[in-house]
């Protein structure tokens, strides 16, 4: 139950801001919905994982184990994209970025070299290769297009670090340090 709790806070703070953008006639009323659901999807593994920790069969483990799975990868996914779409405000126009994929978004070194020629305003080249770096970021980056993906390679890797779980006993000498691991780079993430 305690480790539902701020799961369960946070799931009840947006319900209760959904309501108060529905008196208010907010028409982003539902984000606060959509962010309890996310809150939601991360009940339902403490759940699942605390009654795997009770006496049940074997068989009965395994189909817990592969429960807990799905909604891990349920969990993850989501918290992913809302970190992505909501939080950072990235993919905010995603048919851009759709129409950005279908044209090359990369020139040659001759186009690159020509794009050098004349100093002052951006060559078309040069445009071009900026209005493909933040098709599918934003607009404007505070840590440019490079480290911003990184960033976001980074946060998807850290929400799925929960596979280590199958690896625990190779990769870590004890449970504890598993679990600490994982609350460190836990906390590095939100940082």
């Amino acid at each position: 139950i305690c480790a539902a709790m701020p799961y369960l806070i946070r799931a009840r703070q947006c319900l209760v801001m959904h309501e108060v953008g529905r008196l208010k006639s907010d028409p982003k009323r539902y984000q606060h919905a959509l962010n309890a659901i996310k809150y939601s999807t991360s009940l339902f593994p403490i759940i699942v994982s605390a009654s795997q920790k009770t006496d049940v069969g074997e068989r009965h483990a395994a189909a817990l184990e592969r429960v807990l799975i799905v909604l891990l990868v349920v969990n993850s996914l989501y918290s992913f994209a809302w970190d992505v779409l909501m939080d950072w405000g990235m993919m905010a126009n995603p048919k851009a970025a759709f129409e950005r994929t279908l044209t090359p978004c990369t020139l040659s070194e001759t186009d690159i070299e020509n794009s050098r020629v004349g100093a002052g305003h951006p060559s078309k080249q040069q445009r071009h290769l900026q209005d493909c770096s933040h098709a599918c970021l934003r607009p404007r980056l505070r840590f440019g297009w490079k480290t911003s993906t990184l960033i976001l390679v980074t946060d998807a890797a850290l929400r799925f670090f929960w596979t280590m779980r199958f690896y625990e006993k190779a990769v870590f000498p004890s449970n504890d340090s598993y679990i600490l691991t994982t609350e460190l780079l836990e906390a590095f993430r939100r940082a």
